[in-house]
Protein backbone atom coordinates (compact mmCIF):
# COMPACT_ATOMS: atom_id res chain seq x y z
CA UNK A 1 0.00 0.00 0.00
CA UNK A 2 1.23 3.60 -1.10
CA UNK A 3 1.50 6.40 0.81
CA UNK A 4 -0.95 7.95 -1.10
CA UNK A 5 -3.45 5.21 -0.25
CA UNK A 6 -2.69 4.64 3.71
CA UNK A 7 -6.16 5.84 5.41
CA UNK A 8 -7.16 4.90 9.19
CA UNK A 9 -10.70 5.00 10.27
CA UNK A 10 -11.44 4.93 14.17
CA UNK A 11 -14.41 5.84 16.51
CA UNK A 12 -12.23 7.66 19.68
CA UNK A 13 -13.28 10.19 22.22
CA UNK A 14 -11.59 13.46 21.69
CA UNK A 15 -11.15 16.93 23.23
CA UNK A 16 -10.94 20.21 21.43
CA UNK A 17 -8.95 23.61 23.87
CA UNK A 18 -9.84 26.48 21.72
CA UNK A 19 -6.91 29.38 21.22
CA UNK A 20 -8.56 30.98 23.83
CA UNK A 21 -7.78 28.18 26.57
CA UNK A 22 -11.85 27.63 26.43
CA UNK A 23 -11.63 23.18 27.33
CA UNK A 24 -14.47 20.86 25.54
CA UNK A 25 -16.24 18.26 27.02
CA UNK A 26 -14.57 14.81 25.52
CA UNK A 27 -17.04 13.52 22.63
CA UNK A 28 -16.89 10.48 20.81
CA UNK A 29 -16.70 10.76 17.03
CA UNK A 30 -15.93 8.69 14.04
CA UNK A 31 -12.80 9.60 12.90
CA UNK A 32 -10.83 9.18 8.90
CA UNK A 33 -7.28 10.04 8.59
CA UNK A 34 -5.10 10.10 5.71
CA UNK A 35 -1.74 11.28 4.64
CA UNK A 36 -3.46 15.20 3.94
CA UNK A 37 -5.99 15.71 6.90
CA UNK A 38 -8.45 14.42 9.75
CA UNK A 39 -11.64 14.46 9.63
CA UNK A 40 -14.62 14.44 12.11
CA UNK A 41 -18.24 12.42 11.55
CA UNK A 42 -20.53 11.61 13.82
CA UNK A 43 -20.76 8.35 12.42
CA UNK A 44 -19.25 5.97 10.09
CA UNK A 45 -22.53 6.66 7.98
CA UNK A 46 -22.54 10.24 8.21
CA UNK A 47 -22.41 12.04 5.33
CA UNK A 48 -21.28 15.52 6.97
CA UNK A 49 -18.34 16.90 8.05
CA UNK A 50 -18.36 17.64 11.36
CA UNK A 51 -15.10 19.41 11.24
CA UNK A 52 -11.69 18.96 9.58
CA UNK A 53 -7.71 19.05 10.72
CA UNK A 54 -5.29 19.56 8.03
CA UNK A 55 -2.11 17.73 9.13
CA UNK A 56 -0.01 20.28 7.85
CA UNK A 57 -1.05 22.91 9.96
CA UNK A 58 -0.06 20.51 13.07
CA UNK A 59 3.09 21.41 14.67
CA UNK A 60 2.81 19.38 18.15
CA UNK A 61 2.05 15.72 18.29
CA UNK A 62 3.53 13.66 21.29
CA UNK A 63 2.07 11.10 24.07
CA UNK A 64 0.12 13.27 26.65
CA UNK A 65 1.62 12.76 30.02
CA UNK A 66 -0.82 14.39 31.98
CA UNK A 67 -2.95 11.47 33.77
CA UNK A 68 -6.71 10.61 33.05
CA UNK A 69 -8.79 8.79 35.18
CA UNK A 70 -11.22 8.17 32.25
CA UNK A 71 -9.13 7.59 29.27
CA UNK A 72 -5.76 6.09 28.48
CA UNK A 73 -3.47 5.86 25.80
CA UNK A 74 -3.87 9.83 25.16
CA UNK A 75 -2.09 11.38 21.83
CA UNK A 76 -2.16 14.97 22.36
CA UNK A 77 -1.66 17.43 19.15
CA UNK A 78 -1.05 21.40 18.54
CA UNK A 79 -2.60 23.26 15.13
CA UNK A 80 -1.30 26.33 14.05
CA UNK A 81 -4.55 28.10 15.32
CA UNK A 82 -2.87 27.18 18.45
CA UNK A 83 -6.13 24.93 19.16
CA UNK A 84 -4.82 21.41 21.17
CA UNK A 85 -6.19 18.23 20.53
CA UNK A 86 -6.57 15.03 22.99
CA UNK A 87 -7.36 11.67 21.21
CA UNK A 88 -7.84 8.39 23.30
CA UNK A 89 -7.08 5.69 21.92
CA UNK A 90 -8.15 1.87 22.74
CA UNK A 91 -4.88 0.89 22.45
CA UNK A 92 -1.40 1.51 22.39
CA UNK A 93 0.08 -0.09 19.04
CA UNK A 94 -3.09 1.92 17.43
CA UNK A 95 -1.77 5.31 19.34
CA UNK A 96 1.87 4.90 18.02
CA UNK A 97 0.11 4.09 14.48
CA UNK A 98 -1.61 7.43 14.66
CA UNK A 99 1.17 9.42 15.85
CA UNK A 100 3.93 8.45 13.36
CA UNK A 101 0.93 9.55 10.43
CA UNK A 102 0.56 12.75 12.59
CA UNK A 103 4.72 13.44 12.70
CA UNK A 104 5.26 12.33 9.08
CA UNK A 105 3.13 15.35 7.35
CA UNK A 106 3.29 17.65 10.08
CA UNK A 107 4.27 21.15 9.33
CA UNK A 108 7.43 22.96 10.64
CA UNK A 109 6.88 23.58 14.14
CA UNK A 110 8.23 27.44 15.56
CA UNK A 111 8.32 29.00 18.94
CA UNK A 112 5.56 31.37 18.47
CA UNK A 113 2.98 28.28 17.64
CA UNK A 114 3.52 27.05 21.05
CA UNK A 115 3.26 30.22 22.52
CA UNK A 116 0.12 30.89 24.60
CA UNK A 117 -2.29 33.70 23.04
CA UNK A 118 -2.42 36.70 24.93
CA UNK A 119 -5.56 37.43 27.07
CA UNK A 120 -8.50 39.27 25.57
CA UNK A 121 -8.89 42.20 26.39
CA UNK A 122 -11.17 43.48 28.96
CA UNK A 123 -14.91 44.45 27.31
CA UNK A 124 -15.08 47.74 30.03
CA UNK A 125 -11.74 48.71 29.36
CA UNK A 126 -12.37 49.21 26.05
CA UNK A 127 -16.11 49.81 24.90
CA UNK A 128 -16.72 50.26 21.51
CA UNK A 129 -17.39 54.27 19.70
CA UNK A 130 -20.99 54.50 18.97
CA UNK A 131 -21.58 55.89 15.10
CA UNK A 132 -24.07 58.09 15.32
CA UNK A 133 -26.06 60.87 12.90
CA UNK A 134 -23.35 63.80 14.50
CA UNK A 135 -20.35 61.35 13.01
CA UNK A 136 -21.89 60.78 10.23
CA UNK A 137 -22.43 64.85 9.48
CA UNK A 138 -18.87 65.54 10.30
CA UNK A 139 -17.43 62.67 8.80
CA UNK A 140 -18.93 63.78 5.37
CA UNK A 141 -16.61 67.02 5.07
CA UNK A 142 -14.33 64.23 3.63
CA UNK A 143 -15.55 65.28 -0.16
CA UNK A 144 -16.34 68.60 1.52
CA UNK A 145 -20.08 70.18 1.25
CA UNK A 146 -20.49 69.03 -2.54
CA UNK A 147 -20.50 65.39 -1.14
CA UNK A 148 -24.10 64.97 -1.93
CA UNK A 149 -24.03 66.37 -5.22
CA UNK A 150 -20.86 63.85 -6.48
CA UNK A 151 -22.62 60.87 -4.78
CA UNK A 152 -26.07 62.01 -7.18
CA UNK A 153 -23.82 62.31 -10.08
CA UNK A 154 -22.07 58.78 -9.90
CA UNK A 155 -25.48 57.38 -9.32
CA UNK A 156 -26.70 58.99 -12.08
CA UNK A 157 -23.90 57.53 -14.29
CA UNK A 158 -24.12 54.05 -13.20
CA UNK A 159 -27.59 54.34 -13.43
CA UNK A 160 -27.24 54.89 -17.05
CA UNK A 161 -24.42 53.06 -17.95
CA UNK A 162 -26.14 49.78 -16.50
CA UNK A 163 -29.05 50.58 -18.49
CA UNK A 164 -27.42 50.83 -21.22
CA UNK A 165 -25.90 47.55 -21.37
CA UNK A 166 -29.06 45.66 -20.95
CA UNK A 167 -30.19 47.32 -23.25
CA UNK A 168 -27.80 46.86 -25.80
CA UNK A 169 -26.82 43.60 -25.06
CA UNK A 170 -29.49 41.61 -24.09
CA UNK A 171 -33.02 43.27 -25.39
CA UNK A 172 -31.53 44.79 -28.95
CA UNK A 173 -30.12 41.90 -30.26
CA UNK A 174 -33.52 39.75 -29.50
CA UNK A 175 -35.48 42.10 -30.79
CA UNK A 176 -33.68 42.78 -33.85
CA UNK A 177 -32.81 39.35 -35.31
CA UNK A 178 -33.73 38.31 -38.58
CA UNK A 179 -36.29 35.56 -38.68
CA UNK A 180 -36.98 32.84 -41.00
CA UNK A 181 -40.21 30.51 -41.03
CA UNK A 182 -40.18 26.39 -41.08
CA UNK A 183 -42.35 23.27 -39.98
CA UNK A 184 -41.38 21.92 -36.37
CA UNK A 185 -42.11 18.65 -36.20
CA UNK A 186 -42.42 17.82 -32.37
CA UNK A 187 -40.36 14.90 -30.29
CA UNK A 188 -41.20 15.38 -26.66
CA UNK A 189 -42.42 18.85 -24.29
CA UNK A 190 -43.02 19.59 -20.55
CA UNK A 191 -43.15 22.47 -18.67
CA UNK A 192 -40.59 23.99 -16.17
CA UNK A 193 -41.59 26.55 -13.90
CA UNK A 194 -39.17 28.99 -13.04
CA UNK A 195 -40.89 31.82 -10.73
CA UNK A 196 -44.01 33.51 -10.36
CA UNK A 197 -46.19 32.36 -12.91
CA UNK A 198 -43.26 32.12 -15.51
CA UNK A 199 -42.44 29.08 -17.73
CA UNK A 200 -40.42 27.85 -19.89
CA UNK A 201 -41.26 25.08 -22.04
CA UNK A 202 -38.96 22.67 -22.89
CA UNK A 203 -39.61 21.31 -26.25
CA UNK A 204 -37.57 19.42 -28.54
CA UNK A 205 -38.38 19.89 -32.20
CA UNK A 206 -36.54 19.12 -35.71
CA UNK A 207 -37.03 21.40 -38.41
CA UNK A 208 -35.48 22.15 -41.93
CA UNK A 209 -34.15 25.35 -42.54
CA UNK A 210 -34.27 27.46 -46.00
CA UNK A 211 -30.81 26.16 -47.51
CA UNK A 212 -32.18 22.52 -46.96
CA UNK A 213 -30.04 21.63 -43.88
CA UNK A 214 -32.18 19.34 -41.19
CA UNK A 215 -31.47 20.36 -37.49
CA UNK A 216 -32.94 18.83 -34.45
CA UNK A 217 -32.47 21.53 -31.55
CA UNK A 218 -33.93 21.84 -27.97
CA UNK A 219 -36.22 24.86 -27.49
CA UNK A 220 -37.06 26.30 -24.88
CA UNK A 221 -40.02 28.72 -25.05
CA UNK A 222 -41.13 31.12 -22.33
CA UNK A 223 -44.33 31.19 -21.50
CA UNK A 224 -46.63 33.63 -18.62
CA UNK A 225 -49.70 32.92 -17.07
CA UNK A 226 -51.37 29.69 -15.34
CA UNK A 227 -52.50 28.55 -18.25
CA UNK A 228 -49.05 27.62 -19.60
CA UNK A 229 -49.06 24.02 -19.01
CA UNK A 230 -52.65 23.61 -20.58
CA UNK A 231 -51.41 25.88 -23.45
CA UNK A 232 -48.13 23.45 -24.80
CA UNK A 233 -50.42 20.40 -23.77
CA UNK A 234 -53.00 21.62 -26.50
CA UNK A 235 -50.94 23.06 -28.67
CA UNK A 236 -47.54 21.73 -28.95
CA UNK A 237 -48.97 18.13 -28.80
CA UNK A 238 -45.73 15.20 -29.43
CA UNK A 239 -46.24 13.79 -32.95
CA UNK A 240 -47.32 16.82 -34.77
CA UNK A 241 -45.64 19.60 -36.51
CA UNK A 242 -46.26 22.98 -36.26
CA UNK A 243 -45.16 26.23 -37.78
CA UNK A 244 -41.80 28.16 -36.12
CA UNK A 245 -39.36 30.08 -36.75
CA UNK A 246 -35.52 30.14 -36.31
CA UNK A 247 -33.11 33.44 -36.44
CA UNK A 248 -31.20 33.26 -40.11
CA UNK A 249 -27.83 34.54 -37.82
CA UNK A 250 -27.89 31.50 -35.67
CA UNK A 251 -30.03 28.73 -37.14
CA UNK A 252 -29.98 26.61 -33.73
CA UNK A 253 -32.06 28.96 -31.95
CA UNK A 254 -35.69 28.15 -32.95
CA UNK A 255 -39.00 29.16 -31.32
CA UNK A 256 -42.86 29.24 -31.95
CA UNK A 257 -43.31 32.85 -30.97
CA UNK A 258 -40.61 35.65 -30.25
CA UNK A 259 -42.56 38.04 -27.85
CA UNK A 260 -42.85 35.99 -24.96
CA UNK A 261 -38.48 35.59 -25.02
CA UNK A 262 -38.89 39.77 -25.72
CA UNK A 263 -40.75 40.61 -22.85
CA UNK A 264 -39.25 38.23 -20.44
CA UNK A 265 -35.56 40.39 -21.27
CA UNK A 266 -37.88 43.42 -20.85
CA UNK A 267 -39.09 42.26 -17.39
CA UNK A 268 -35.26 41.66 -16.38
CA UNK A 269 -33.92 44.91 -18.35
CA UNK A 270 -36.37 47.24 -16.30
CA UNK A 271 -37.26 45.37 -13.30
CA UNK A 272 -33.07 45.76 -12.49
CA UNK A 273 -33.00 49.55 -13.45
CA UNK A 274 -36.25 50.18 -12.15
CA UNK A 275 -34.90 49.03 -8.72
CA UNK A 276 -32.20 50.96 -8.86
CA UNK A 277 -34.42 53.93 -10.27
CA UNK A 278 -36.23 54.54 -6.73
CA UNK A 279 -33.63 55.78 -4.86
CA UNK A 280 -33.25 58.17 -7.81
CA UNK A 281 -36.30 59.32 -7.73
CA UNK A 282 -36.63 59.99 -4.36
CA UNK A 283 -32.79 62.11 -4.44
CA UNK A 284 -34.48 64.23 -6.85
CA UNK A 285 -37.67 64.73 -4.97
CA UNK A 286 -35.13 65.48 -2.08
CA UNK A 287 -33.43 68.68 -3.77
CA UNK A 288 -36.66 69.44 -5.53
CA UNK A 289 -37.75 70.37 -1.55
CA UNK A 290 -35.07 72.06 -0.70
CA UNK A 291 -34.69 76.21 -1.07
CA UNK A 292 -33.28 77.61 -4.05
CA UNK A 293 -30.75 79.61 -0.95
CA UNK A 294 -29.72 75.53 0.11
CA UNK A 295 -28.83 74.24 -3.50
CA UNK A 296 -26.45 77.32 -4.65
CA UNK A 297 -25.01 76.74 -1.18
CA UNK A 298 -24.53 73.69 -2.11
CA UNK A 299 -23.12 74.30 -5.37
CA UNK A 300 -21.27 77.15 -4.18
CA UNK A 301 -19.31 75.10 -1.42
CA UNK A 302 -15.76 73.54 -1.97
Amino acid sequence: MTEMEETYEAVLFSQLTNDEGHQHPWEKKYLVMDHHSLTFRESKEDTIRRGVIYLSDVVYCEVSEVPNPDHENILEIKTRSRSTYLFSFESESQMRTWETVFNRHKGVMTQRDLEPPPPPPSQRAHKKERYTISKFIENRRIFGGMWMVYLFIVYTIVLVVLFSVLWTQYVLPLRDITQESSTCYIHSAQAEYRWKKNYFLNIRVTYTTQEGEVLDNWMQQACAGKQCPSFMEENYIPGTEVKCYYDADDKNFVFFNLKPFVNWRYSICFGISGGLFAPWIICVLVIGTMSRKKIKEMLMCC
